[in-house]
């Protein structure tokens, strides 16, 4: 899991992690532990769009350009919709897609394994990339020689890494997106159809899946359901408890939603005008209850402790999104920088992001880290 490798890079196991579009110093748990990850990591490089509390950890940093509008890509959205995305501008700087960041890196990685005789190793990795840059070798031979080359071409490169996804997706169900094409893509939508397609799609003339596990989908792949026999598993878990409960030392409930006005680690809300306006910083929101026991009010300063760190934040007495007694939450998406440019970092990093005090336990199925309780207290600071 990502929690266990941040560990093993801490315990010196992992020597270097390459960071791709992910925030980790504000978005995982135990921030702590992950900022002596990688302050230990012997390299640490970071791949985004943005600088970041992530990037400020960084040995290299790699500009990427964005898939909104700086880069032509696909979107596939929770209802399994397939739709493309043209480059609308230049991408600043030195930034490329990541594609093309992920593909100069292989190719560097080939010529150093030529250089060395490892021949076998060469003809294999030599092999895995050929589809994709066959006919632009040179202009991966010196890639700051020729960003603008490059950025010119990455449509078409592009094209050929989702055919590759496209041909290797054909007889899966739920996923087959073997009857799409960027060419296919492009043509839907300059006929105003704008909608894309819903995978699967199994056929150049297939017109997408509306709805899974029907007649058509049974008659596609010949199962009702894709499982062995056909058939639909129900399971029924057994409860696992959290892997703390409050007690007299910690006697809350830490729980860390998302916030209307922010999304995630706010990379890009936090630069913009209106959502830093509303919400410029991070609060905790404690019941009213609670709030007289500990005797605090609005907009007093307090002290948040778990077994893994500190954080301060102002009190908010929410009547509307009131918590049970015994509960507290804090939007988890502020990072160390306070500042709409997240230029002005604070003093300690840390004390204002609530995934220092998470907790890192996770689920032993689907290995997602338990952020929605931990257990603290909570001591009035101002």
């Amino acid at each position: 899991t990502a929690v266990d490798m941040f560990k093993k890079i801490k315990e010196g196991a992992i020597k270097g992690v390459w960071i791709v579009c992910t925030n980790p110093m504000v978005s995982f748990p135990n921030i702590n532990m992950v900022m002596e990850a990688l302050k230990t990591a012997e390299l640490v490089v970071v791949q985004d769009i943005y600088w970041n509390e992530t990037a400020a950890f960084a040995d290299v940093l790699l500009p990427a350009a964005a898939l909104s509008g700086e880069s032509t890509g696909t979107f596939i959205n929770t209802e399994r919709r397939v739709q493309i995305l043209e480059k609308a501008v230049e991408p600043p700087g030195d930034s490329l897609p990541d594609e093309i960041i992920f593909l100069s890196i292989v190719y560097k990685y080939l010529k150093a394994l030529e250089r060395e005789g490892r021949l076998d190793e060469a003809k294999f990795v030599k092999f895995l990339l050929e589809p994709f840059i066959k006919g632009y070798e040179d202009l991966f031979e010196n890639v700051q020689a020729n960003i603008k080359r490059l950025r010119e071409v990455t449509p078409e490169i592009q094209s050929r890494i989702f055919s590759e996804l496209a041909m290797i997706s054909k007889g899966v169900p739920c996923n087959d997106m073997s009857g799409l094409s960027y060419e296919r893509l492009r043509k839907e939508r300059d006929g105003k159809g704008l909608k894309g397609f819903q995978i699967p799609v199994p056929s150049p003339d297939h017109k997408g899946t509306e709805r899974l596990y029907d007649e058509s989908f049974e008659a596609t792949y010949k199962v009702r359901f894709a499982t062995p026999d056909g058939k639909v598993r129900c399971f029924l878990w057994d409860y696992i408890p959290p892997a703390e409960w409050p007690d007299a030392e910690y006697p809350f409930v830490l729980t860390l939603p998302r916030i209307y006005e922010h999304w995630h680690t706010r990379s890009r809300t936090g630069r913009c005008a209106l959502p830093h306006k509303l919400k410029p910083e991070p609060w905790i929101s404690i019941n009213p209850a609670d709030a007289e026991k500990l005797g605090v009010k609005d907009g007093d300063v307090v002290e948040v402790i778990s077994r893994r760190g500190r954080v301060l934040a102002k009190v908010l007495i929410d009547k509307v999104r009131t918590p049970r007694e015994g509960v507290v939450w804090m939007p988890w998406a502020y990072g160390f920088f306070g500042d709409m440019f997240m230029e002005k970092p604070e003093s300690p990093p840390g004390t204002r992001t609530a995934n220092v005090v998470s907790n890192d336990a996770y689920d032993p199925v689907s290995k997602q880290p338990e952020l929605k309780f931990s257990a603290v207290r909570i001591r009035k600071v101002v």
